[in-house]
């Protein structure tokens, strides 16, 4: 299933602009069951690729029907996102694959109604143009910055107060959902209510044993 594009317009995430993320489900496809529910997602971080070789390793194994994934999906419900920021994942440089950490969106406080100088979101860098996706969350789920008046600021105060002031705009208040790619997944959380959510990574430079140098995730 897809769930959005990474470039979609904020008011329609399934606008087909960018690259589509994916949803797999196995188990029940009511998302309300009583079954336990699990939601793995991996490439956050686009240049971590074991993640997703994982979870499409996941994905053959439970697709396959064995006595074994069958007693599973008996009482579980497991929804995978394999790829999550796919502009980082495919990412290139001078015409070779070259899979970066961030996404490619750029920071445009005017896009938001926000005063063109205001700072970006401490997630955001603006020598390589794109977001950490792992940061763009936020504890208030439903948070957007084009709902501001719901929370009792304006778009003036929130630039002044909150992204200028970097006591504030720093990782102990966490992000602002300015990426569509961020908000897709915070949906599928949403729809599911899992008991176990997993975000997948790849540390590096990390093998099986002195002998079996294939790459851990």
């Amino acid at each position: 299933e897809i769930v959005g594009y990474s470039d979609a317009i904020y008011g329609d995430l399934m606008e087909p602009l960018g690259y589509p993320l994916y949803l797999c489900k196995f188990g029940d496809p009511d998302p309300n069951s009583d079954k336990f529910r699990v939601l793995i997602t991996s490439q956050i971080h686009g240049g971590e690729v074991l993640g997703t070789q994982a979870l499409v390793k996941l994905m053959q194994k439970f697709s396959g029907g064995s006595k074994e994934t069958n007693e599973i999906l008996e009482n579980v419900t497991l929804w995978l996102m394999p790829r999550v920021n796919p502009e980082g994942a495919m990412s290139e440089s001078d015409g070779v694959w070259a899979p970066t950490r961030r996404n490619h969106e750029i920071w445009d406080p005017e896009f938001w109604g926000l005063p063109a100088e205001t700072r970006w979101p401490w997630y955001y860098s603006s020598r390589s143009e794109g977001y950490d996706l792992n940061r763009d969350s936020n504890p208030n789920l439903n948070f957007r910055i084009e709902n501001l008046a719901d929370y009792g600021w304006t778009l003036e105060e929130f630039a002044e107060d909150i992204l200028e002031n970097r006591d504030m705009n720093n990782s102990s208040y966490g992000g602002y959902y300015v990426n569509p790619e961020a908000r897709i997944i915070t949906g599928v959380y949403q729809r599911l209510q899992p008991a176990v959510y997993i975000d997948v990574h790849h540390r590096g430079f990390n093998y099986l044993s002195e002998e079996d140098i294939r790459s851990v995730s």
